[in-house]
């Protein structure tokens, strides 16, 4: 978006404002999948390590 030399009226600032926000909630929708599917790829490791740690002969890499 490039800057304009003259301002904007309030209404037209309000109406960018809604525009925007309408974008980027399109945005997260469309891509929502990729968001679910990393949150179980996070959980999965965290109870893999938590598995590992606690049955299985692993020491702290230090």
């Amino acid at each position: 978006m490039t800057q304009e030399t003259d301002n904007l009226s309030p209404q037209q600032s309000l109406d960018l404002i809604q525009s925007m926000i309408r974008q980027a909630h399109g945005n997260m929708s469309n891509n929502s999948f990729y968001f679910i599917l990393w949150g179980w790829v996070v959980v999965t490791a965290n109870f893999g390590m938590y598995f590992m740690i606690q049955f299985t002969d692993i020491q702290n890499p230090q």
